[in-house]
C-alpha cells in the first residue's frame, strides 16, 4: 500500500524555481524535469525505506537524469517532502531548516 505525501511549501517552490530554469534552457526540459521528479516521487512513496538517511531522520534518492535529490521522512503512513535540491548548490543547504 502506498504512503500518502505531503510536500512542503519549500519543496514545492524548489520544483518551481527548477521548471522555471529549465524553461529557459531548453523546449519541454521544464515538463521532463517535473515528470522526472514525479517519478521519483512515486518511488518515495512505494517504498521509502529503500533509500538511505542522510541526517537524523530524513532520507533521500536522486532524481533521473537532473542534479537533484528529494529529502524527505517517511512518518507512519505518511512521507514528507522537505526539499527538491539541486545538487549544484553547496551542499550545507541541502538540509537548510531540517531539524
Amino acid at each position: 500500500m502506498p504512503f500518502n505525501l505531503e510536500v512542503k511549501d519549500e519543496a514545492k517552490q524548489d520544483i518551481a524555481d527548477g521548471m522555471s530554469w529549465y524553461a529557459s534552457k531548453m523546449e519541454d526540459l521544464d515538463k521532463r524535469f517535473l515528470e522526472a521528479v514525479e517519478e521519483t516521487l512515486f518511488r518515495i512513496q512505494k517504498n521509502p525505506f529503500a533509500f538511505k538517511k542522510v541526517y537524523k531522520k530524513f532520507r533521500q534518492t536522486a532524481v533521473k537524469k537532473f542534479p537533484y535529490v528529494i529529502v524527505y521522512v517517511p512518518e507512519q503512513k505518511n512521507v514528507v517532502i522537505y526539499s527538491v535540491f539541486n545538487t549544484w548548490l553547496h551542499p550545507k543547504k541541502k538540509l537548510r531548516g531540517l531539524k
